[in-house]
């Protein structure tokens, strides 16, 4: 019986992962990088955020990504949400070349979920080639498949079948891939997408913004730690810990 052409694929692709570099990238925040554990390559990353902060983390995963490997990087966005400002602000603190930097960084950006799932699905994978990028983001992944004019279970299916393409292209090309979710709301509103965002990723890390913290949670460790953010250029002391390190009986100074 004839095995499928995609399915082979996969299937090669599966196999060839271990043998694939094994690359991490951090942030550069020793609180958080001990915690998440980096993101590694040939691996799928989900930030949801119920806050602004997941827009800080990306800059700094852009910023450090292109620093670290000297590989261009791939940001399709899909809410109009990359802040070259505050990239080229973040290589003004470390010290890096912010024009190099920005340079570095190819962003395709959609306005609508037809052309967010064609520059997924038909787009992205000539783009891999092209630039020879190590490292992708999906920012608001999850925005314009709200569009008020297409019925949800056209939009479900979209979203389906890009989150594939994305979790294929990752594995195939060994990139670095980060998907963003702004608004932990979202996922609640419509049957089944919460599972499919979660269960999708290899790695998942919520964001649940309070007063004065954030709480950081890998549900699938089923451990959080709480983040106090300062500015990027402030030096802290973020390495104190009373009792355990982390979970529900964690505290920090």
């Amino acid at each position: 019986m004839p095995v499928h052409s995609e399915a082979l694929e996969e299937t090669v692709i599966t196999q060839l992962e271990p043998l694939c570099e094994h690359k991490v990238l951090y942030l550069s925040l020793a609180r958080l990088d001990e915690f998440i554990g980096g993101f590694a390559a040939s691996q799928v990353t989900l930030l949801d955020s119920s806050g602004c902060f997941v827009f800080d983390l990306v800059s700094m995963l852009c910023v450090e990504a292109i620093k670290n490997s000297n590989e261009e990087l791939i940001f399709v966005d899909g809410g109009n949400s990359i802040d070259p400002y505050g990239i080229a602000n973040l290589c003004k603190r470390k010290g890096y070349d912010k024009e190099h930097v920005l340079s570095q960084i190819n962003v395709a950006r959609a306005f609508t979920a037809y052309q967010l799932v064609t520059l997924i699905n038909d787009r992205l994978e000539e783009m891999i080639k092209k630039s020879k990028a190590s490292t992708l983001i999906v920012s608001c992944f999850l925005d314009l498949f709200f569009d008020k004019d297409m019925a949800w279970q056209e939009s479900f299916q979209l979203i389906k079948r890009s989150l594939a393409k994305i979790k294929k292209l990752t594995g195939k090309y060994n990139l670095i891939t980060v998907i963003t979710n702004y608004g932990l709301a979202k996922l609640h509103f419509r049957r089944g997408l919460r599972n499919l965002m979660y269960d999708t990723p290899k790695k998942l890390v919520r964001m649940e913004e309070r007063k004065k913290c954030i709480k950081v949670v890998l549900p699938k460790e089923d451990s959080f730690i709480y983040y106090y953010p300062v500015p990027t250029y402030q030096t802290i002391l973020d390495e104190f810990f009373l009792g355990e390190s982390y979970g529900k009986n964690s505290a920090h100074l």
